[in-house]
C-alpha cells in the first residue's frame, strides 16, 4: 500500500511538473518524423497480465516489422530526435502514465515483451509477481544497452548473451529483497547513472562477479572497472579537503621516519605523489603499483629521478633480504591474498626489516568501503597477522571521530545514514564532487608533496583487545628481528 500510494503521489507530481518538457517532445518528435507521438508496444505486467506501454516513439513507424526487438545505437530505425532521447532515457518519461494507471512502479523489473517471459524457467517466473518498473538494478547495470549492441550483425542474440542472464538475475535480487529503502536507493543511483555510466553499487557488483566465467571477465562492464584502481586513487589535482591532505603528510612523514638511510620499496604507490620526498631521506626508493596507468603517470613526472616499476605486492620480482622498509599505505584491503603479500614482504626484507600498513578503520560507526576491495582488517587482525609472520608489533590510531559541535554532528549522522543506505559515491570524482558540495572550495594535491609538519596529526599508540571505534586511521609496523 506505501508503495502504491508513493507510485500515484510521484508519477502525478512527476507528470505535472514535467508537462512543459513533455509537450515540447512531443512537438519535436511529431515535426521530426511522421507518425504517433508514443510508441504503444505490448508488454507483460504483473501476473503475467499484458498492458501497453507509454513510451515517447523514438524510431520510425512499424520499426518492429522491418527488424527484431532488440535495438543497437547504430539502428537505422531510431529518428533524430529519438536518437537524443534514448541518450537521456527521456523516452521512458511517458511511463509514469503507466505508472499513475497502475500498470508499472516507479522501481520495479522491466517489463518484457511475451517472447522472452515465455522462456522464463520456474524461478524466473517470480519476476512476474511484482509490478514491473521504470528503473531498478538490472537497468542501472544495463544503462547503455544501445551501446553495447553497437557493432552486432544480430542485436537479438547479443542481447540474448550478453544482457539478459545477468539482467534476469538482478531483476530476481530486487525481487527478493525490494522495500521502500531499496527503492529509494535504486533511484538515486539511476540518477548517477545518467552522469557516470560506470557507477556499480555494490548489489550490482555482489551479482556481476559472481556470474562472470574468467573466459568472460573482459567481456563485462563491471570487470573493467574493477581493475580501474585510477578511479579510487588520489590523483595530483584532485580536489581534497584540509583533513585528506594532513592524512597524506602523517602517513609520509612515519614513512621517512622509518625510512632513514635506508632502502625503501613502497607497494601500492598509485602516482607516487611521496616518492621524491622519500628518497630525500633514504638511500635508495622503489615504487610500484598493480596498475600501469598509474605507474606510467608516476614514472613519467619522475622520470630517472625515482625508480618505478609495475609490481603486484602478492609476488614482488626482487631477490631476498633486498629492502629495509616496505610500505603498503592505504591498500592492503584491495589484495585477494594478504598473507601472500606479508610472506612476500618476510622473503624481501632484511632480517632487521620493518614493514609498515597504514588502512582505513572499518571498525568506526560510519565506515564506508572502497569498490573493488576483497577484505578490511581490523587492528586485531593485522596484529595477529604480523605476529603469525614473526614480526615484532606496534598498532597506532590516528583521527580521533569527531564528537563535539553541531556541524560535526550533523556530518557524522549524514554520513553514517549514507552508509547504511549504500549511498556514498564509490569513486574519487564523485567523492570530490560531494565534497565540495559540503566543504566548499577543496586544495589540489599536488603531483609530489614535501611534508610539512604542521599539516600532519598525532599518532596514539592503541591496543587491539577491544575494538578500536574512535579513529579514521590504524597503522600497524611490524618489525622483524635481527
Amino acid at each position: 500500500m506505501i508503495k502504491r500510494a508513493l507510485d500515484i503521489g510521484s508519477s502525478a507530481v512527476g507528470l505535472l511538473l514535467l508537462s512543459p518538457f513533455l509537450l515540447s517532445l512531443a512537438a519535436l518528435i511529431k515535426w521530426g518524423s511522421e507518425g504517433p507521438i508514443f510508441y504503444r508496444g505490448r508488454r507483460v505486467g504483473r501476473y503475467g497480465k499484458p498492458f501497453r506501454i507509454f513510451k515517447f516513439r523514438s524510431m520510425v513507424v512499424n520499426a518492429e516489422t522491418i527488424g527484431g526487438s532488440s535495438t543497437s545505437d547504430q539502428d537505422p530505425r531510431i529518428t533524430p530526435i529519438g536518437r537524443f532521447m534514448r541518450k537521456l532515457k527521456l523516452d521512458e518519461l511517458p511511463q509514469l502514465l503507466n505508472v499513475l494507471l497502475g500498470n508499472m512502479s516507479i522501481v520495479g523489473p522491466r517489463p518484457e515483451v511475451q517472447h522472452y517471459v515465455d522462456l522464463y524457467t520456474p524461478e524466473e517466473r517470480a519476476i512476474l509477481q511484482v509490478r514491473p518498473g521504470i528503473t531498478d538494478w538490472a537497468s542501472i547495470w544495463n544503462s547503455d544497452e544501445g551501446a553495447i549492441l553497437a557493432g552486432s550483425a544480430d542485436p537479438d542474440k547479443a542481447y540474448e548473451e550478453l544482457i539478459r542472464p545477468t539482467k534476469l538475475k538482478l531483476q530476481l535480487l530486487y525481487v527478493g529483497n525490494h522495500s521502500v529503502w531499496n527503492d529509494v536507493k535504486i533511484i538515486g543511483y539511476t540518477f548517477l547513472s545518467l552522469f557516470n555510466k560506470g557507477i556499480l553499487p555494490r548489489e550490482i557488483r555482489q551479482v556481476t562477479v559472481a556470474l562472470a566465467p574468467p573466459d568472460k571477465v573482459a567481456r563485462d562492464p563491471s570487470h573493467e572497472v574493477e581493475q580501474d584502481y585510477a578511479t579510487v586513487t588520489e590523483l595530483p589535482g584532485h580536489g581534497a579537503t584540509l583533513e585528506q591532505l594532513s592524512m597524506i603528510h602523517t602517513r609520509y612523514r612515519f614513512a621517512a621516519e622509518l625510512a632513514k638511510d635506508k632502502d625503501v620499496l613502497e607497494l601500492a604507490c598509485g602516482p607516487g605523489i611521496a616518492l621524491g620526498y622519500l628518497k630525500t631521506v633514504a638511500r635508495r626508493v622503489v615504487g610500484g603499483d598493480v596498475d600501469g596507468q598509474l605507474v606510467e603517470a608516476a614514472s613519467r613526472h619522475y622520470g630517472s629521478r625515482v625508480e618505478i616499476h609495475q609490481i603486484d605486492a602478492q609476488d614482488i620480482p626482487y631477490d631476498d633480504h633486498t629492502f629495509d622498509v616496505i610500505l603498503l599505505l592505504e591498500a592492503i584491503y584491495y589484495l585477494p591474498d594478504v598473507q601472500k603479500f606479508i610472506s612476500e614482504a618476510q622473503r624481501v626484507l632484511r632480517r632487521d626489516g620493518t614493514i609498515m600498513i597504514c588502512s582505513a578503520n572499518r571498525e568506526r560507526p560510519d565506515f564506508n568501503p572502497s569498490p573493488y576491495t576483497h577484505h578490511y582488517s581490523s587492528a586485531a587482525e593485522l596484529q595477529q597477522l604480523l605476529l603469525d609472520n614473526d614480526f615484532r608489533v606496534e598498532l597506532y590510531g590516528a583521527y580521533p571521530l569527531a564528537t563535539a559541535g553541531f556541524k560535526s554532528r550533523v556530518l557524522k549522522t549524514v554520513r553514517q545514514v549514507a552508509v547504511k543506505l549504500h549511498l556514498v559515491p564509490k569513486t574519487m570524482a564523485w567523492k570530490i564532487l560531494l565534497k565540495r558540495l559540503l566543504y566548499g572550495t577543496l586544495a589540489p594535491i599536488p603531483a609530489e608533496i614535501s611534508v610539512d609538519q604542521q599539516q600532519c596529526a598525532e599518532l596514539v599508540p592503541i591496543d587491539s583487545a577491544a575494538p578500536v571505534r574512535g579513529y579514521k586511521v590504524i597503522y600497524a609496523v611490524g618489525r622483524r628481528a635481527a
